[in-house]
């Protein structure tokens, strides 16, 4: 599972002359974003209030579209 994760990551936050550091920076909210929104998600039981201040909270704090949040 390990391994898995670290594929994702290398995949598609490695950088190179076509990906610019902004570019780079935004993969890398996602990535989080998409980790702690996954985390609502551990005990099995998300309600909506909870969904919805997790994902509030992390659209503003990550700077990331409705569509991104998705």
């Amino acid at each position: 599972m390990l391994n898995k994760i670290k594929s994702f990551f290398d995949q598609r936050l490695l950088l190179d002359s076509a990906v610019g550091q902004e570019d780079a920076q935004h993969r890398l909210r996602l990535a989080i974003a998409a980790l702690l929104l996954e985390m609502t998600n551990v005990d099995g039981e998300v309600g909506p209030d909870e969904r919805a201040a997790v994902w509030d909270a992390v659209r503003s704090h990550f700077d990331l579209t409705d569509a991104e949040v998705s």
